[in-house]
């Protein structure tokens, strides 16, 4: 990719060197000659801030997508809740994964919590909040013995399993992957959310 980039801004540049050559050679006035001068000198700056720029949104920080693959299953009155993280680099640097979580929340049945708010008549969404802060089930945290390294064009899971109480029908799924590329600027990555219906076996994303 890099390669076809610099190769095609060289032959732009011949190209244009070229027709710059043979308009000296037809032309002697000076008016035109700096006119053709002033054409290359501004193709030239172009070419560099265009490749600067290329560099620095296409090749200084990593691209990724996120997939939620969920399954489930009950045995011994409890549900397991196998979810496959599937990390897609989309760039063109290696993706480190420098931290990272995927844990659940309780969505259906309601929280105690939610469902007075509900029955009261109040908003469950705390003030300066955008979501209902549902509860916690369980969490799955990357430890430093998770090195995870993604190729561009290339793909990689992360599995984990949860063990929950049979009578919850819904739950949320949440995943946070820290990009290790931005560590030092803040903490920012990747972050996928997908409601699953444990009967019917549904996932609907929410957030990528």
């Amino acid at each position: 990719m890099i390669a076809v980039t610099i190769r095609s801004l060289l032959i732009s540049i011949s190209a244009f060197v070229d027709e710059l050559l043979a308009s000296l050679a037809r032309y002697k006035d000076g008016l035109s000659t700096l006119e053709t001068i002033a054409k290359i000198a501004a193709l030239i700056v172009g070419a560099i801030w265009a490749w600067k720029g290329f560099i620095r949104n296409r090749l200084r920080f990593p691209s990724a997508t996120l997939q939620h693959i969920i399954t489930s299953w009950t045995d011994e009155n409890k549900t397991f809740l196998h979810v496959t993280v599937r990390i897609s680099n989309t760039g063109n640097v290696l993706i480190e994964l420098a931290k990272g979580k995927t844990w659940i929340e309780k969505l259906t049945p309601l929280p105690l919590k939610v469902k007075d708010s509900v029955a009261s008549g109040n908003m469950p969404i705390q003030t300066g909040k955008h979501e209902i802060d549902w509860s916690l089930i369980a969490k799955h945290e990357l430890t430093s013995s998770d090195r995870i390294e993604i190729e561009p064009k290339e793909t990689d899971e992360l599995h984990f399993d949860f063990v929950v109480k049979n009578e919850i029908a819904r739950v949320l799924v949440y995943t946070h992957l820290e990009n290790r590329a931005k560590r030092k600027v803040k903490k920012i990555g990747w972050n996928l959310s997908s409601i699953y219906v444990i009967e019917s076996g549904e996932t609907h994303a929410t957030t990528i």
